[in-house]
């Protein structure tokens, strides 16, 4: 496993933990929450890389109220789970999910060094 998949794993159990319906399998039914694949924009020395880790939260079409209220509630766990992340109002997937994306700032430590 690399240390961008512990990264993924250890987020996706913090929200567990927290009670949240965390995954990092991007193939998940809504309504889920996922620890994406992260963005990575720039070296941090030679100790690691910058980047980004994106949280998903996402229910299925189409929007309602009721999907739009469980992402809200979800949006509230995942800040008390992981801290605060800029969210914005997304879609998801081929089939438009309604979503919110966070993208969490992250250092990734260089398993080398």
């Amino acid at each position: 496993m690399s240390v961008f998949d512990d990264i993924r794993a250890d987020m996706a159990a913090k929200l567990t933990a927290a009670g949240v319906t965390a995954t990092t399998n991007p193939v998940a039914v809504a309504p889920f929450v996922l620890v994406g694949v992260p963005t990575m924009t720039a070296a941090a020395g030679v100790g690691g890389w910058a980047g980004t880790f994106p949280v998903w939260i996402v229910t299925p079409p189409p929007d309602n109220v009721a999907g739009l209220a469980w992402r809200l509630d979800q949006l509230e766990a995942v800040y008390a789970a992981l801290g605060f992340a800029p969210a914005y109002p997304d879609r998801w997937g081929d089939r438009d999910a309604p979503a919110y994306v966070l993208s969490f700032p992250t250092t990734v430590p260089n398993p080398a060094c």
